[in-house]
């Protein structure tokens, strides 16, 4: 970060701020000026991660058509062979879901035929094998086409830094980057739903919804992406 304080020591990093709002717990990623976030934490507007968007204008300034930007939000998944995205692990499905004023009206899923083995015991979990991802697109034509259905609209995720840091990593093998903004539906029901349990997908998804939709199939993106869908949708009051 590139903030600066009076009396801060001259070189040491700026740590990065986070604002806990309505809306969870928001990382601030880009430079701004100090000024500007007390204004922010004052106000407790809040702001998105990755490019820095403040909500008061990310509700009310940016439109599309007659819709707020966060009326037209993507929500995405990926499976993996591992959780270390820096340790050689993958992206071996991934998904999105275009959701429009709360109506699902588009989606994109995909196998990636990467060259890695998934570990028995993760297969175990998603139920994707190495056998599965044989034939199926490279990562150089699936990520563009990720790309160019996410275009600049924000992405919902559960545990979104989990699927940020995979996408991250898959684009940068590729000298592709992501700016979205996103936010992050596990920050948000551990803020509005504390009294539960846990806040896995599974469990609001039944607080919200009342019960899985037959065409979710958990650990799988699509089926992943979907839900989150609706546990946004249900949390936003946007239900159809």
């Amino acid at each position: 970060m590139a903030l600066k304080s009076p009396g801060w020591p001259p070189g040491k990093p700026y740590p990065a701020p986070k604002l806990l709002t309505k809306y969870g717990l928001i990382f601030l990623t880009r430079s701004i000026p100090l000024k500007r976030l007390k204004q922010i934490k004052r106000d407790n507007d809040g702001v998105l991660s990755g490019n820095m968007i403040c909500f008061n204008d990310f509700f009310d300034r940016k439109k599309r058509g007659n819709s707020t930007r966060m009326d037209w939000v993507i929500a995405i998944d990926v499976e993996t062979s591992g959780l270390n995205s820096l340790g050689g692990d993958r992206v071996v499905e991934c998904a999105a879901v275009k959701v429009i004023q709360g109506e699902i009206v588009a989606e994109f899923s995909q196998l990636i035929n990467v060259p890695c083995k998934i570990p028995t015991r993760v297969a175990s979990i998603h139920g994707i094998t190495s056998q599965m991802l044989a034939g199926m697109p490279t990562p150089p034509e699936v990520w563009p086409e990720f790309l160019a259905f996410i275009g600049d609209s924000t992405l919902i995720a559960h545990n979104a830094l989990f699927d940020i840091r995979f996408i991250r990593a898959e684009l940068s093998r590729l000298g592709m980057n992501l700016n979205n903004p996103y936010v992050c539906t596990l920050e948000l029901a551990r803020r509005r739903h504390p009294q539960l349990k846990n806040h896995q997908l599974n469990t609001i998804a039944r607080h919200l919804l009342g019960t899985i939709p037959q065409d979710c199939t958990l650990h799988r993106a699509l089926g992943d992406a979907r839900l989150v869908a609706r546990v946004w949708q249900g949390m936003e009051g946007m239900m159809k």
